[in-house]
């Protein structure tokens, strides 16, 4: 499920939810080992809180595999870990690379999970490394809220790799029938089905 206690902590941390390290330990340990972990406190003070958050945190592999389409799944450490021996340096390190079969192709996502807006000159670093990214076939970002998903989808249009833009809680809901804002030059909605199989209308 989770590949590292750095892994766990951002991805908490990506759905709003900041906890301490030793939680994250034991949140991390009790998953490593599927085991289930007994929260107890009083009302209020967050548990069933974090448990939303750690099955957010989760959600977007998850919901790959349950719709059948999850191939291979790289978590971020291991993208991390390649990203080292590389040797110009260029590789996106995307929080997950999903391997995807659909529709009777095969292909690989980039994913990000985008939380908060960054600086301009950062967008212009991304845009550069996913030029050249020869990693994936496509890029899909996932968002809290519109605001930053427009905010993306302006800053990254109209560049060679396919990129989608969608709402992380329409995501979990619906997967494949999530509507995806794409980085086309007239910025199509399209199906995530349509997306991911390259259809795009």
């Amino acid at each position: 499920m989770f590949d590292s206690f750095e892994e766990l902590d951002r991805k908490l941390a990506a759905t709003g939810y900041f906890v301490d390290p030793v939680m994250v330990q034991v949140v991390f340990l009790a998953a490593k080992l599927q085991k289930p972990l007994l929260l107890e406190g009083p009302a209020g003070s967050g548990k069933t809180q974090l448990a939303l958050s750690v099955a957010a945190a989760a959600d977007i592999r998850v919901a790959f595999a349950k719709a059948g389409v999850l191939h291979s799944w790289k978590s971020d450490l291991e993208i991390a870990s390649k990203n080292l021996v590389l040797e110009n340096g260029a590789a996106k390190d995307f929080d997950a690379v999903a391997g995807i079969e659909f529709d009777g192709k095969s292909c690989t996502i980039g994913i990000e999970y985008e939380r908060s807006p960054k600086a301009a000159a950062r967008y212009r670093a991304i845009r550069e490394v996913l030029e050249h990214d020869e990693t994936t076939d496509a890029v899909l970002y996932l968002t809290a809220n519109d605001d930053i998903l427009y905010l993306l989808a302006m800053e990254l249009r109209a560049m060679r790799k396919r990129i989608g833009f969608v709402l992380s809680d329409a995501f979990r809901r619906s997967l494949l029938e999530t509507r995806t804002l794409t980085n086309s030059n007239n910025s199509e909605v399209v199906l995530l089905r349509d997306f991911l199989s390259g259809n795009q209308l």
